[in-house]
């Protein structure tokens, strides 16, 4: 077992006695960890093998012992003694200098080759071969304590990172799951861990939905937004259905149904043997024999066999409709500070993480006067989430231009049929009337729209709304009142 395989093996003990339980109910997680884990093996592999720090007097190693020092002058040995005294420097590793000066006849100053000490060749080979024996030995020495050292260092470091996640994960679980919520596929490790400031300002929204019933509430309402329908349709399918029949039967032998050349005696007709009665026909007889042109009865019988026909009906299907795609508008305008704010972000998670876990494709939208978007049908992680719902706008009201980017958003092919759903206080002016019109237009096409009031202040602005559905929701008392096409209800001035 390399060293490698045993710091995979301590990670992998440390996780199972860290997050035993967290990793024990999530498949997606462990499958993160363990690709992790198998990621990690790799780049310190890796980093292993290009950042060893004395490759150089590796390879010096490597080419002074291909060298023919039979062809090089007299003060090669000193060049060879001094690199290996560099790299026994440079790893602060013991040399005796002295004795390896001795074995080359190099002066004790200056290293250069003094004659009057140069021993003989055999001895100068022997010497050199010694030199490279100990070289070796040290840099393999050298190698074994710089790798133990560094992929402690890499095990620890990578350790840290992964319990840091871990414990975050750990800790969104507990909230998301007040909320009847899972991480689900929010769950990527390779976007990196939540920093603190976002996982405190999760727990803040998280915390309405904990201490107030009426928040809970409205959620589980807009949960149930665009219920499921189920239709009826006609299909055409082909069906086999199993008929039982009588076949003919040339093995066995039942009834008479025919008469056949042949010479079988035993079905040979009367008239053909009567032939046998007359000297003169019964060679006719013989010669027919011969020829098999003898008139016999054909028998047959019938057999009783099952066999499989297709036949074309038509029967009712039940269709489901899918959830379709979903699109947020949050109002983050100074009319919303506080409360309402801080509630209304925490209903655009929860719609969010629904709309996640649901596979819906799901498009964000935060407006005071102007707006920002957020896309979350690609591989966005719970942090860019946090962050954009974090991003306070404090100005005045302008849901005209979100009505307009969420309309031309819903003519994209993965946003038809989408359900739009502002959540405002609705103290803004009125909407222009094209707004009016691409509405009438889009609720044609299929698309839903719906509107989550916070406060009642709005009825004082307006008698009528746009909406399919409307709920309003009272922060102080908690209160919701839901109406339902709300427009065709009012019976105006």
């Amino acid at each position: 077992m390399t060293e490698i395989d045993k710091a995979e093996q301590n990670i992998q003990n440390a996780l199972a006695i860290e997050y035993h339980s967290v990793l024990a109910d999530n498949e997606c997680l462990k499958s993160q960890v363990d690709t992790a884990i198998s990621d990690w093996r790799l780049e310190t592999a890796h980093h292993v093998y290009a950042q060893f720090p004395f490759a150089d007097y590796e390879d010096a190693l490597k080419k002074w012992q291909k060298l023919d020092f039979k062809g090089l002058g007299v003060n090669e040995h000193g060049k060879l003694l001094s690199d290996y005294s560099g790299f026994c420097g440079s790893a602060n590793v013991f040399i005796d200098i002295e004795f390896w000066r001795h074995e080359f006849g190099l002066n004790p100053k200056t290293e250069s080759h003094n004659k009057s000490l140069q021993p003989p060749e055999p001895d100068l080979q022997v010497a050199r071969t010694l030199l490279f024996e100990e070289w070796e030995k040290t840099l393999d020495q050298t190698f074994i304590d710089w790798e133990l050292k560094e992929i402690k260092k890499l095990q620890e470091k990578f350790l840290q990172n992964i319990f840091d996640n871990l414990e975050v994960i750990s800790q969104l679980s507990e909230a998301l799951s007040e909320l009847g919520l899972e991480l689900g596929r929010w769950l990527d490790l390779s976007h990196g861990a939540l920093t603190k400031q976002q996982v405190d300002q999760f727990r803040r929204w998280a915390q309405y939905f904990r201490d107030d019933e009426g928040a809970k509430q409205i959620c589980e309402i807009l949960g149930k937004m665009r219920q499921i329908e189920l239709s009826e349709r006609l299909e055409k399918v082909m069906t086999t259905r199993a008929v039982d029949t009588y076949v003919p039967d040339q093995n066995s032998k039942e009834e008479i149904v025919g008469i056949h050349l042949g010479r079988d005696m035993e079905r040979v007709l009367p008239i053909e043997l009567a032939s046998l009665s007359d000297s003169e026909t019964s060679i006719l007889f013989d010669l027919k024999f011969v020829e098999s042109r003898l008139m016999c009865f054909e028998m047959q019988g019938l057999e009783l066999v099952t066999k499989d026909v297709q036949e074309e009906a038509e029967r009712t299907i039940n269709e489901t409709q899918t959830l379709g795609p979903m699109v947020l508008c949050i109002d983050t305008s100074g009319s919303m500070h506080g409360t309402p704010e801080s509630i209304g972000k925490a209903v655009a998670l929860f719609m969010a993480t629904k709309a996640h876990e649901q596979n819906r494709p799901c498009h964000l939208i935060n407006f005071s006067t102007r707006i920002s978007t957020l896309d979350l049908t690609g591989s966005q992680g719970l942090d860019k989430l946090i962050d954009f719902l974090s991003m306070p706008f404090h100005g005045g009201t302008d849901v005209a231009p979100a009505l307009s980017h969420a309309m031309s958003k819903m003519k994209d092919d993965a946003y038809q049929k989408a359900d739009l759903l502002i959540i405002s206080d609705f103290i803004m002016a009125e909407l222009p009337q094209q707004i009016h019109q691409d509405i009438e237009q889009q609720r044609e096409f299929g698309n839903r729209f719906y509107s989550l009031v916070i406060g009642d202040c709005f009825m004082a602005n307006r008698l009528k709304t746009e909406f399919d559905n409307e709920w309003i929701y009272e922060p102080q008392s908690g209160k919701i009142q839901e109406l339902v096409k709300f427009s065709s209800e009012i019976v105006e001035a």
